[in-house]
């Protein structure tokens, strides 16, 4: 993303130069880091934080716009294409992942009178455990 971002800025600046235009607004340097921004943020899909903590690197507000711009953009690019890069090591580890709809969705056929027992079986706030196991 560095490396992308930082050509980009070079042509920008070549180009601008070329064209005898004024090149104080263009920074090659700022390229690379919205870039670096842009490509971590299409890859892991983090926006708000990954904004703050490349802010911090900066120590600077000004590029707020444009790094903010450059991530979402990413992000939402990424998601069009493909999952996540976590989502992608969750199945590598053969680790379950929930959905966001709930399985058991008949719960509310249920009322309480279907679940609770009677006598109602209360546990005192100081209660000693041979009670609760008999």
């Amino acid at each position: 993303g560095a490396c992308l971002g930082r050509i980009v800025g070079q042509a920008s600046y070549d180009m601008v130069t070329a064209m005898s235009w004024r090149n104080d607004w263009v920074d090659p340097g700022l390229f690379a880091f919205i870039g670096a921004g842009a490509f971590f943020g299409g890859v892991s899909r983090l926006t708000i934080s990954l904004t703050v903590i490349m802010l911090e690197l900066t120590g600077s507000l000004t590029h707020l716009l444009p790094l903010m711009t450059a991530v979402m953009t990413a992000k939402w690019i990424a998601d069009l294409f493909t999952h996540p890069l976590y989502h992608a090591l969750l199945e590598v580890k053969c680790i379950p992942f929930l959905d966001s709809k709930p399985v058991l969705d008949k719960l509310d056929l249920f009322t309480v009178r279907h679940v609770m027992a009677s006598p109602v079986v209360t546990v005192c706030v100081k209660e000693a455990v041979k009670n609760i196991i008999a």
